[in-house]
């Protein structure tokens, strides 16, 4: 996680360190990894997978309302997401 850290610091509009910031966290820390996926959401709206993990670490908040939205989102921009048999991340 230090190392994400030292990369957001050095490189602070890169997506990948944000999204990939937001996977490693969603389970410890689900707060963290909504703001996370909103940063990457910010910098890179169209990237697959960014408001799948928005979504989900709102859902581990409860937080349904915003959760169905982002996942929405996720489902119009990516419909293959409804009958994939495959997992994102």
């Amino acid at each position: 996680m230090d190392w994400f850290n030292i990369a957001r610091t050095s490189a602070p509009y890169q997506e990948f360190v944000y999204s990939n910031l937001g996977w490693l966290q969603l389970n410890t820390n689900p707060k963290a990894a909504t703001e996370a996926f909103r940063q990457a959401a910010q910098l890179v709206p169209a990237k697959r997978g960014v408001f799948y993990g928005l979504g989900m670490s709102l859902l581990f908040q409860a937080r349904m309302d915003v959760a169905i939205e982002a996942l929405a989102l996720e489902v119009a921009r990516d419909p293959i997401v409804l009958t994939s048999t495959r997992r994102l991340k």
